[in-house]
């Protein structure tokens, strides 16, 4: 019964997450959430890396998109994803073979339609 319990809960934490996000938007700014739509207007993607430490509980970098939201215009649409990309499987996996750290990393894409 050991022999199977503990490599099922060590694949459980492993395979598991808790990760958060702040979507928040800076204070002067008048922006307005959206499903992730491709249309004519919208501007290049944004993205960044948010890092976080034993599996997704404690962030260890900055994850909240209003950084990324600072030079959007007012009223402009914007669409929120995250994503588990293979750089994010391979930092954990490279992270967790050197030292078993339990980082894991998550990718946040912008998408911004600008108003004409």
């Amino acid at each position: 019964m050991r022999k199977i319990f503990i490599p099922l809960l060590l694949s459980v934490l492993l395979l598991s997450g808790c990760e958060t996000l702040k979507i928040s938007a800076p204070r002067e700014k008048n922006i307005i959430l959206e499903q992730k739509t491709k249309n004519d207007n919208i501007r290049a993607d944004k993205e960044k890396k948010v890092y976080y430490a034993l599996y997704g509980l404690i962030p260890i970098s900055n994850n909240s998109t209003e950084d990324m939201l600072t030079d959007v215009k007012d009223n402009s649409r914007v669409a929120v994803t995250t994503k588990y990309s293979l750089t994010d499987w391979l930092v954990g996996l490279g992270a967790n073979i050197i030292f078993p750290t339990t980082i894991v990393s998550r990718t946040i894409e912008v998408e911004v339609n600008e108003p004409k």
